[in-house]
């Protein structure tokens, strides 16, 4: 008597499929949108911490680096991040329901730094064993030109009181030659951890786990 009923909820659900079908063809053939539209739906739930409001279907799951690994924070690829994700926290607008339209006000260079930054949070190369194989990850870091001799180095908290005496003489012999190795392989475990972390500074060496493979072969 109030008018007419709603439509049938199989019929909405039909309707709004072919609109999705239509809006998906329409977002491949136009890559700008595209990607203000992923921006978009990887920085709600990365930078606000809230997971809808987005047109696209993303389930984000960043790895949880500082709650299982403490001390990330603190190292010089932790605060050079930490420092990026200031940057972006003094650009982006307080409330996550004001995103789409900060986004459609900015140009496409913008748009694709908060891109890059959600997607640097995404990463994870994160493994528990090292066996040398190329892994995702690694493909990734030789398209941008990682190098980690630029952010780490042999420290006996981060690495060398950690490893068997024979893994710390195998990394001076590396980096500084046998003949330095042989000096400090009497040494107790601590004074020759200590020693070799003042040899290996400056080096440039690094352990297997942060060295990039060679690539696969087609």
């Amino acid at each position: 008597d109030t008018g007419p009923r709603p439509l049938p909820e199989r019929l909405v659900a039909r309707l709004t499929a072919e609109r999705t079908a239509a809006l998906a063809w329409h977002l491949q053939a136009d890559p700008d949108a595209a990607l203000l539209a992923l921006a978009h739906a990887l920085a709600l739930p990365l930078l606000y911490g809230d997971a809808w409001g987005s047109c696209l279907d993303l389930e984000v799951s960043p790895p949880r680096l500082e709650e299982e690994h403490p001390g990330i924070r603190d190292t010089a690829a932790g605060k050079a991040l930490a420092l990026a994700k200031a940057r972006w926290a003094a650009l982006l607008p307080r409330d996550g329901g004001e995103l789409w339209a900060w986004l459609l006000g900015q140009d496409a260079a913008t748009v694709r730094g908060l891109l890059g930054l959600c997607a640097g949070l995404l990463a994870d190369a994160v493994q528990a064993r090292h066996d040398g194989a190329e892994r995702p990850a690694d493909r990734a870091a030789r398209l941008v030109g990682l190098d980690m001799a630029h952010w780490w180095e042999a420290t006996p908290d981060g690495y060398l009181a950690h490893v068997p005496k024979a893994r710390v003489l195998e990394a001076v012999a590396e980096a500084r030659g046998p003949r330095e190795a042989a000096h400090i392989a009497s040494l107790k475990k601590d004074a020759m951890a200590a020693r070799a972390a003042r040899l290996l500074a400056g080096t440039g060496w690094l352990p297997g786990p942060l060295r990039l493979p060679e690539p696969e072969a087609a």
